[in-house]
């Protein structure tokens, strides 16, 4: 029986992205990100982009440093959640825990036995 606890996180913006950063530091976690866009965008930032302040590229960073201490990126797009599983363009994806920070959380309804409370102990 595997002790790890799968926790599936989808959406890499600021906040998804971090709680990867942070949480890849408990041994007890197997970590999953999935997002479709290999970079978070730091969106407090467009209303300089769009009067000439900001560039492009400060706005965004790659997602690939935040998983960089042994999460899994997945570069996809997740469509549903379904029988425990995150189903994606191209993979299906496991999960004990799974965790919605993606920009709209309506596309994705949070099912029973999410597992937050899980989450919750293995983070303490």
């Amino acid at each position: 029986m595997n002790s790890r606890i799968r926790l599936v996180v989808i959406g890499g913006g600021i906040a998804g992205a971090e709680l990867v950063r942070t949480a890849s530091s408990k041994k007890t976690l197997d970590i999953t990100l999935i997002d479709p866009k290999p970079c978070l965008e730091v969106q407090a930032l467009y209303p300089e982009y769009l009067v000439g302040k900001a560039k492009v590229e400060d706005m965004t960073a790659p997602l690939y440093p935040f998983c960089q201490r042994g999460a899994n990126f997945i570069n996809d797009l997740a469509l549903n959640v379904k029988d425990g599983r995150v189903i994606c363009t191209r993979c299906e994806v496991e999960y004990d825990v799974l965790v919605n920070s993606s920009r709209n959380p309506t596309e994705l309804f949070w099912h029973r036995g999410c597992g937050a409370d899980i989450l919750h102990q293995h983070l303490e």
